[in-house]
């Protein structure tokens, strides 16, 4: 659990707004805020094309499980 403080929910809040996105895609960016807050070095999603909106290199980032053998996922 990663306790989210109020700067994170503006974090999350500037980076839909700044990529003009709306809806649901807040509850997407506090998923991104809070693994970054944690230091995650991946994030493992079935929704790549959600949390790639959010960064402009997400080559390492992003990790489908699905596709990925479950040895690279150690």
């Amino acid at each position: 659990i990663v306790p989210l403080t109020e700067r994170d929910y503006v974090a999350a809040l500037d980076l839909v707004t700044s990529r003009l996105l709306r809806s649901g895609s807040i509850y997407d960016a506090l998923i991104e805020v809070s693994a970054r807050k944690a230091h995650a070095e991946r994030l493992l999603t079935v929704n790549i094309g959600h949390f790639a909106r959010f960064r402009d290199d997400t080559t390492e980032w992003l990790v489908d499980p699905r596709r990925t053998p479950p040895d690279a996922l150690i």
